[in-house]
């Protein structure tokens, strides 16, 4: 990839709003709404935490919809509030890791647990069929296996921290910190 020289202030700005709205974008494929993942990125890649006006400025959308958004990205931890000054401000927590465990274990994992039992209930059901069956019962129990098998893996993604996966450990959310921080 090409690495372009930055030329103006406002060049920036409107690359860090390419990156926030990519950002949103992801986020939306989640199934979540986008602008979670537009103001996230945008506090995420400031140095200084952020008043909500700021932000709702950036963005180009109203303050009532960004405090919504900080709201429930508090809720998952994914942002810090500071209530201490006049205008609250607002920082992005970079550990999104517990956020998206969170989310692992709340959605992906009750789904292939259903998915599991009801391959199960299927398979006693069947019981011990003859050939004259409508259904493949080893394709059945191939579909049973591969849910305890996605099981396994997110289950292990849960316990997993992003820093173990990657190398580093939990420094990692620390470097990044830092890095954003400017320190």
């Amino acid at each position: 990839m090409e690495t372009q020289t930055i030329t103006s202030s406002d060049e920036l700005d409107a690359r860090v709003l390419d990156v926030a709205d990519a950002i949103g974008e992801f986020i939306e494929y989640w199934g979540f709404r986008a602008i979670h993942g537009r103001v996230w990125a945008l506090l995420a890649l400031h140095r200084h935490p952020q008043t909500q006006t700021e932000v709702a400025a950036q963005l180009g959308v109203s303050k009532s919809f960004v405090s919504a958004a900080v709201s429930e990205l508090a809720a998952y931890g994914l942002v810090e509030v500071d209530e201490s000054a006049r205008a609250a401000r607002v920082r992005a927590n970079i550990d999104v890791w517990p956020a998206v465990t969170e989310i692992l274990r709340q959605r992906e994992l009750r789904l292939i647990e259903s998915a599991r039992d009801a391959l199960e209930a299927a398979l006693a059901a069947a019981g011990p069929m003859d050939d004259g069956s409508p259904y493949d019962l080893e394709r059945l129990e191939f579909l049973r296996r591969f849910a305890v098998f996605a099981r396994a893996v997110v289950r292990t993604l849960i316990r997993s921290r992003i820093g173990d996966l990657v190398g580093g450990g939990t420094a990692l959310a620390g470097r990044l910190r830092s890095m954003f921080s400017g320190r």
